[in-house]
């Protein structure tokens, strides 16, 4: 499906600065020439830009499909390097969807090869998923928990992590850490540009900390933070 959008795109980038574009169609696979084909619904979703940045494109793809899941199924998407070998699909800048251990689509940005054909001015991101996989996972049950009634704190953390660290694996070493003031965390972004130490990225999570009898002091928003820099560093994943 994506080769047809990329012709679009490459048409429409001739009358608009930014567009997005989507199609639901049928998809054919085989493992093999002798097996039988089967056959799915895929959705794919084009974003592209002469204003946002390639970053910008590619998370507000992921923002979107991960919204629409937490919002439909109140469930997670995993993510993880894309094994994808499409030839749009981008070397560094991709990744796989799955939910449960099901691999179930990818986004990427377009290769630069790729891109260079259409436009370099262009930035172009895509996502590809499985629609009957999509409405094939089960709803899981929303959980109520009582607001506090005392405010709560927001703080990100950028960490230098290596690169051949998993996104799963990263999100894995934070969830161990255990604080009764800690009440969730999400991914914020990735940075992977000048100024890193040599095979290293910079992750950046926003966490979420609270308490339900009382407002966090300044001494207690900083003993949550000395603790939990400390497990992470220990853990190999230093403060940037």
């Amino acid at each position: 499906m994506v080769p047809g959008m990329l012709a679009f795109a490459e048409k429409n980038e001739r009358a608009y600065d930014n567009f997005s574009l989507f199609e639901i169609g049928s998809v054919f696979k085989a493992t093999s020439p002798k097996d039988k084909c089967e056959q799915h619904k895929n959705i794919c979703v084009l974003a592209a830009s002469k204003i946002k940045s390639e970053d910008e494109l590619f998370y507000d793809l992921k923002g979107m499909i991960t919204f629409t899941l937490k919002a439909i199924k109140n469930t997670r998407l995993d993510f993880a390097p894309c094994t994808s070998e499409y030839n749009w699909v981008h070397p560094l800048k991709s990744v796989d969807i799955s939910h449960n251990g099901n691999l179930m689509g990818y986004i990427t940005i377009v290769h630069p090869l790729i891109k260079k054909n259409i436009s370099k001015k262009l930035n172009i991101a895509v996502l590809e998923i499985n629609r009957d996989a999509l409405q094939a996972i089960n709803s899981e049950v929303i959980k109520y928990r009582e607001p506090s009634k005392f405010p709560e704190v927001v703080l990100d953390y950028s960490f230098l992590v290596d690169n051949g660290i998993t996104f799963d694996k990263l999100k894995e070493d934070i969830s161990a850490y255990k604080s009764d003031l800690l009440n969730g965390f999400e991914f914020v972004t990735i940075y992977t540009g000048k100024g890193l130490p040599e095979g290293k990225k910079s992750v950046t999570f926003r966490f979420v900390i609270g308490s339900n009898e009382k407002t966090l002091s300044s001494d207690d928003i900083n003993a949550f933070s000395e603790s939990f820099i400390d497990y992470m560093r220990a853990v190999d994943y230093p403060l940037r």
